[in-house]
């Protein structure tokens, strides 16, 4: 950013008193192309006493309509309280300030404002004026708010630089580990504005709506928290990330008391199936929890999984409430997604009434066909 020595108090003296045609040191300021403007250091408000033509241009408020007012004007809605905030200590600290703050054009039309201002002592040591040079450093901010607007595609980005720099298993490890972890981080976010938003919402059918997203995201990010955890990057340990799953989920219904049971036998899977798996497991948990454990209704929940050959068997047995119709009614347009994550998976679910309460069971390959 560029900066410029406070002028001498004669200086300003003469270049807000003297509208002579030889006052060289006047006539330089007036025509920098530096946006500058000064203001009264003995008024409280700090009035401006002089703008040059590069600051009348950069905001487009012509020197008459400035001068006598505080330079707050140029504020506006977006301005950060945090940056005026350090502007007020540094001039009630007499010291100069260096900044960059959101201000508005006399049109309205926002502009990123780097801003450097110092005092002017006169001989007795006391302020006699604030001097202050602006820079519209908007392309530079503009750049900066693209590169973050670049960062929603890094996802894809790094998964490509997986595949070219893909030359050593430790290389292949570590990468995967950077994506799987940004993914977590960024799925985490969008759960926490789902369930704010949640709570500002009155109507019981969005937030149900908005709970159903939100649970889809959680089973979501808990695969890929499992997958950042694990040593080896391309497989999964299936039952560590059911316990977690399963877990996580039960802690988000807190109205009923479940019981859970795990009986889980030691599986690796391609980690490529994490993510629908864990879908598919939330689907068919959640309505299974919220149809068979209405509020004060207590309960067991049996999670299993085993090896058969080339597959496994995952099921789910509960004693609550719901049996298999009910169940399957609720799921209602729900059964698409469950359907299409089973084709994926290339899984095949069998469903049984306990009397009471439901099992499914869920048998898939453990490489993808």
């Amino acid at each position: 950013m560029s900066t410029a020595f406070p002028p001498t108090v004669d200086a300003v003296e003469r270049l807000t008193r003297s509208s002579a045609a030889n006052d060289l040191g006047g006539a330089a300021l007036r025509g920098a192309r530096l946006p500058m403007l000064v203001t009264a250091g003995g008024d409280r408000d700090h009035a401006i006493v002089f703008v040059n033509d590069a600051f009348t241009a950069l905001t487009g408020y012509p020197a008459e309509e400035v001068l006598g007012r505080n330079p707050r004007f140029l504020r506006g809605p977006e301005t950060d309280p945090a940056t005026t905030q350090a502007v007020r200590e540094a001039l009630n600290a007499g010291r100069e300030l260096s900044v960059e703050l959101l201000n508005y054009r006399k049109d309205g039309s926002p502009f990123w404002n780097g801003m450097f201002m110092s005092p002017v002592r006169g001989p007795d040591g006391r302020i006699a004026y604030w001097f202050a040079s602006h820079l519209d450093i908007t392309p530079r901010k503009s750049r900066e708010s693209a590169l973050v607007r670049a960062n929603d595609e890094l996802e894809a980005a790094v998964q490509q630089r997986t595949d070219n720099l893909r030359t050593t298993a430790e290389q292949k490890t570590l990468l995967l580990h950077e994506v799987e972890h940004r993914v977590k981080n960024n799925l985490q976010l969008i759960t926490s504005l789902i369930q704010f938003q949640s709570r500002r919402t009155a109507d019981p059918s969005v937030r149900a709506a908005l709970r159903l997203v939100q649970d889809r995201i959680s089973a979501v990010a808990a695969a890929h928290r499992g997958l950042f955890q694990t040593d080896n990057a391309a497989r999964f340990d299936v039952a560590r990330f059911l316990r977690d799953l399963v877990d996580d989920l039960v802690g988000r219904t807190p109205k009923a008391e479940v019981d859970v049971c795990f009986e889980l036998e030691r599986i690796d899977a391609e980690a490529a199936r994490a993510a629908p798996l864990a879908l598919l497991i939330n689907e068919i948990l959640a309505h299974a929890l919220n149809d068979g454990f209405p509020p004060g209704r207590s309960g067991r929940l049996l999670v299993s999984l085993r090896r058969e050959n080339h597959r496994c068997t995952i099921e789910l047995s509960d004693d609550g409430q719901a049996d298999v119709d009910q169940l399957r009614s609720h799921l209602g347009g729900q059964a698409g997604i469950v359907d299409i994550l089973s084709r994926q998976l290339g899984a095949v679910i069998n469903w049984r009434n306990n009397e009471p309460g439901v099992s499914a069971r869920i048998t898939l390959p453990l490489e993808p066909a």
